[in-house]
C-alpha cells in the first residue's frame, strides 16, 4: 500500500492536490511576510514544485533570478525598501523574460495598471489558501506552457524579439 507523504514524512491531506513528481517546475517566492511566504513555500513544495528561493526585497528578487534562473516568480507588490514587486517583476521579465504571478492585497488602480505591463500571468489575492494558490500556479505554468515562446524581453533596452515564429522571406 502506497502512502503519499510530504517533505516532512507525514501522510498527505486527503484535501491537498497529490503532488505530481513530474513537476519539478522551479518557482522563486518574492514575500516579506515571514508567515506567507512560509505558507505558500510549504504548499508548492507539497505539491512537488521546486522552491528555489524566497527573498524579502525586489532587490533580492532580480539577484535570485538573475543566479537561480526560476520558471516563475510568485511576487508580492507590496516590499519594503525604494524598489516594489511591480519594479522588481519588470526588471525580471526585461532581463531574463520570467514572468510573474503577483500575491497581493487588492492593490489600488494606479498600481495594477503599472503591474499590467509586467505581463503577469495570474493575480493571486490575499488572503488566499493552499489549493487556490497551487491551482494558479499550475494553470499559469500550462498557460507559459502552451503560448509559443511569444514575447521574451531580452537585454539591457528590454527590446522584444518575437522567438519561435518564423517569418516568411
Amino acid at each position: 500500500m502506497l502512502i503519499e507523504k510530504t517533505r516532512d514524512g507525514e501522510p498527505a491531506s486527503a484535501g491537498q492536490p497529490a503532488p505530481d513528481p513530474g513537476l519539478a517546475r522551479r518557482i522563486l517566492i518574492v514575500e516579506d511576510n515571514y508567515f506567507v511566504a512560509h505558507q505558500c513555500e510549504s504548499a508548492l513544495l507539497d505539491a512537488g514544485y521546486e522552491i528555489v528561493g524566497t527573498v524579502v526585497t525586489a532587490d533580492d528578487a532580480v539577484r535570485a533570478a538573475m543566479d537561480r534562473r526560476p520558471e516563475l516568480v510568485l511576487m508580492d507588490i507590496y516590499l519594503p525598501g525604494k524598489w516594489d514587486g511591480v519594479d522588481a517583476a519588470l526588471e525580471i521579465l526585461q532581463r531574463f523574460g520570467i514572468r510573474s504571478i503577483f500575491a497581493s492585497a487588492p492593490a489600488d488602480p494606479t498600481v495594477k495598471a503599472r503591474a499590467e505591463s509586467a505581463q503577469p500571468l495570474a493575480w493571486l489575492a490575499k488572503p488566499f489558501n493552499d489549493r487556490k494558490l497551487v491551482a494558479t500556479v499550475k494553470s499559469a505554468l500550462s498557460d507559459m506552457d502552451a503560448q509559443p515562446q511569444a514575447a521574451i524581453l531580452i537585454g539591457e533596452y528590454g527590446r522584444t524579439y518575437l522567438a519561435g515564429i518564423s517569418r516568411a522571406s
